[in-house]
């Protein structure tokens, strides 16, 4: 069955987001190759837009080009790994920041409901739901920093990052954890205080580093 392209955008961004959306859903496995012909062909575009969009996800970090192969999903070891949450870390701390001088009782009342959307997925034996929801309250916290600069590189990092934060975030220990983390950051965000969002959201990306690290076995 034939994944047809919307054509108000360029091909080749199209085909980017489709071929990343496998690759956090996990449909393409770190070491898979992409072959262009059948993406191509499944998608119902020619060649030229898949390798376009092959050479941005080589841009961004997705994949790598290797001899005789071509293009393969990369590998997030634990070192590509450790870079970039030291690199995250640093934008989550600005992020918070801005969030808790520019955050209003509406926004604040939105980013509570993620997190008690978060506290009842606790016990959901779907991975992927507490995982995006993750995702929900930080990505929340960026687009209240205003710094849309900001709130483009945390995406494409994040986006990364979530391919193991799915598995990392499976056991109830961390997700306990997780969702005390969340609290104390919320609790920061509540009260206006910068300072306090920005231990809170330390010792929390600190937590998330440490486990992420664990739950990833290629080094």
């Amino acid at each position: 069955m034939k994944t047809l392209i919307e054509k108000q955008l360029p091909y080749k961004y199209k085909v980017y987001e489709i071929i990343k959306e496998d690759i956090l859903s996990g449909k393409y496995r770190a070491g898979e190759e992409l072959n262009e012909r059948e993406l191509a062909e499944t998608m119902g575009v020619s060649r030229t837009p898949v390798r376009e969009a092959i050479q941005m996800l080589e841009h961004n970090g997705w994949v790598s080009i290797e001899t005789y192969k071509g293009a393969v999903i990369r590998s997030f070891g634990r070192k590509y790994l450790a870079d970039l949450m030291k690199v995250r870390t640093a934008l989550e701390l600005s992020a918070v920041e801005d969030a808790a001088k520019n955050i209003t009782d509406e926004t604040f009342a939105a980013i509570e409901q993620t997190y008690q959307q978060q506290v009842a997925a606790m016990d959901s034996s779907n991975n992927l739901d507490f995982a995006q929801l993750d995702r929900l309250f930080h990505q929340s916290i960026y687009e209240l920093s205003g710094n849309n600069t900001l709130i483009d590189l945390l995406g494409n990092l994040n986006d990364m990052i979530f391919v193991t934060a799915t598995k990392a975030l499976s056991g109830a220990p961390r997700r306990q954890s997780t969702i005390r983390e969340h609290a104390a950051i919320l609790e920061a965000l509540r009260c206006r205080n910068a300072d306090q969002a920005v231990r809170a959201m330390k010792l929390h990306m600190e937590q998330t580093h440490c486990n992420v690290q664990h739950n990833t076995s290629i080094d």
